[in-house]
């Protein structure tokens, strides 16, 4: 068996070359290759000294200042064929080069390449794209991935099975630039974001860039399976840019994504579930849904809204029209064309908005979920919960004939908050502004995320039923909970200023065996299992103090 010469090392050949590294990135970034074994065969040593050769006349002939475009189109060529294990083409270009070090080398001709940081995917090393390309092979990106000018970079994998993109950083797209994603109807495509834990990636397009995502399985993490339970990420979409999406998906028990549009931005989804999972529409943004496979969650931005909304009948697939020009003094616009999205409302302090729902028509899953922000006031929330809903939440909102699903109530926090939450069935709390309190007590708290974030926040959490997927804290906020029956939550203080104090109360084990189709009870939304989260006891991670006194089945302790 002839050494695997697909998996040289950049300092390997670099030895090889017999030249400085900085000279052997002139010649060819290297894309994936990692190591020679250690007894070199024949073969192997033969192909090694070609390189040397070419090297050499590289290094000539980039101090004469002649162009070495050639010899670095040659070498990457070279490069793939080895990690393909295509050996004897691989040695046939490198006689060529050494032959005539100048020449193109055979099959070259007409090449589209990008630039040279963007030529390769490189498991080491960031990846810049400023001229289109097209990428057929499996790609791993060791940090951003950035799409800029009017770049067009296509990773086109129609041509066969089980193409994979993975990127180890942020997504940029920019300028007019396009990144396109193609996999195939009959086997989709996977684009992996890599996140180490919730929030650490993005994905962006600026200016009039546009993703596409065409027959694409998205993750939000590179390997599967629920080690991490599911880990959630950020898409921001601004100014004129666009992200299309058709007949692709994302697996919820493992990746979320959070789709928000800002200024112009357009978003169009056809026969797609959850890519993204929820999307936020804001400002004067568009967002066109179809095909009656679409799963997503939709939020309408209500801050400044005034007037009157009449929900769908979301028991089937339906066409909708809300947003701009239908009396609600917005600027966003949504379209649903013979789709079955999920609808939420955010409601704002500026907010004033009476809904009227199905009533009995409607389904005991819901036909409406509620975000409600509290900033700069005092309030007191108390009886949420799912079910029929028939009567006036605060100035801000009124409810008729609206029927709430198991998971209906998602409370926000901004600067100066003082909110009080009793006797209420929440699925998640966010503490995003300075100096923000929150109480909570005598509640269940169901499913999502549990979050403190501002300086100076404040969660307290008092003789309540918590089975939240992960509970949060940054910028030197506090989370204290007291009394409390806490169900497999992952604890994660962010930073070393920041802490989490449980007192009293017990852990219980997260049951395995969980899923969407079980995780709550219909009717009352009392969790029975977070699918989202890990089974088995509560764990903690970061850099903060996480500490528990007198708490049944802590074994952590202070």
């Amino acid at each position: 068996m002839v050494v695997n010469l697909n998996r040289m090392r950049t300092a390997t050949l670099a030895n090889a070359l017999g030249i400085a590294l900085s000279t052997l990135i002139l010649i060819a970034p290297w894309s994936c290759s990692n190591s020679l074994s250690d007894s070199l065969t024949d073969t192997a040593s033969r192909i090694q000294a070609k390189i040397a050769q070419v090297g050499a006349s590289a290094t000539k002939l980039r101090e004469s200042g002649a162009d070495i475009s050639p010899i670095q189109d040659g070498m990457q060529q070279v490069d793939k064929l080895l990690q393909s294990g295509n050996i004897n083409e691989a040695e046939k270009i490198l006689d060529s080069l050494i032959a005539n070090p100048g020449a193109p080398a055979p099959g070259s001709a007409g090449a589209a390449v990008a630039p040279a940081e963007g030529r390769d995917c490189d498991p080491r090393q960031p990846m810049t794209v400023n001229s289109s390309v097209t990428v057929d092979e499996d790609c791993t990106v060791g940090g951003d991935l950035t799409v800029t000018g009017s770049a067009v970079l296509h990773f086109d994998y129609t041509g066969r099975k089980g193409g994979r993109l993975v990127v180890g950083g942020n997504v940029i797209v920019q300028n007019q630039a396009t990144l396109w994603i193609q996999g195939r109807p009959d086997e989709r495509a996977v684009f992996a974001i890599d996140n180490e834990f919730s929030s650490q990636r993005t994905m962006t397009s600026t200016d009039d860039a546009t993703i596409k995502l065409d027959h694409v399985e998205f993750h939000t993490q590179k390997s599967g399976g629920r080690g991490k339970g599911s880990v959630y990420m950020n898409y921001n979409a601004r100014r004129r840019s666009s992200f299309e999406v058709t007949g692709s998906t994302l697996v919820e028990e493992e990746s979320w994504l959070l789709g928000n549009l800002h200024d112009s931005a357009k978003l169009t989804v056809a026969d797609t579930q959850q890519v993204p999972t929820e999307i936020y529409v804001n400002d004067s943004s568009s967002a066109k849904i179809s095909g009656t496979g679409t799963r997503a969650g939709v939020w309408l931005d209500a801050g400044g809204a005034k007037g009157s909304l009449t929900l769908p009948d979301v028991n089937r697939p339906f066409s909708w029209r809300i947003g701009a020009g239908t009396g609600l003094d917005v600027g966003w616009s949504l379209q649903v064309d013979n789709a079955q999205p999920g609808i939420g409302i955010e409601v704002k302090p500026t907010s004033a908005l009476t809904i009227t729902g199905n009533g009995a028509r409607a389904a005991a899953t819901g036909e409406l979920k509620i975000s409600y922000t509290v900033a700069g006031s005092r309030e007191t929330l108390d009886g949420l919960k799912a079910g029929l809903q028939n009567g006036k939440i605060s100035d801000r909102l009124t409810l008729k004939d609206v029927q709430l699903g198991p998971i209906a109530w998602q409370i926000y926090a901004g600067d100066n908050a003082d909110l009080t939450i009793k006797n209420s069935t929440i699925n998640e709390i966010g503490i995003f502004g300075r100096d923000a309190k929150v109480r909570v007590e005598h509640s269940v708290l169901q499913l999502a995320v549990l979050a403190a974030l501002a300086p100076g926040s404040s969660l307290d959490i008092r003789d309540s039923d918590v089975w939240n997927q992960t509970i949060e804290v940054a910028n030197n906020a506090r989370v204290s909970i007291a009394g409390s029956m806490i169900h497999g939550t992952l604890f994660h203080a962010r930073d070393s200023g920041s802490n989490i104090s449980i007192a009293g109360g017990s852990f219980y084990e997260n049951p395995a065996s969980c899923s969407p189709a079980t995780m709550v009870n219909i009717a009352t939304g009392q969790p029975k299992c977070n699918p989202f989260r890990t089974p088995g006891l509560p764990r903690t991670a970061g850099v903060g103090k996480v500490e528990c006194a007198g708490t049944e089945g802590c074994t952590w302790g202070r």
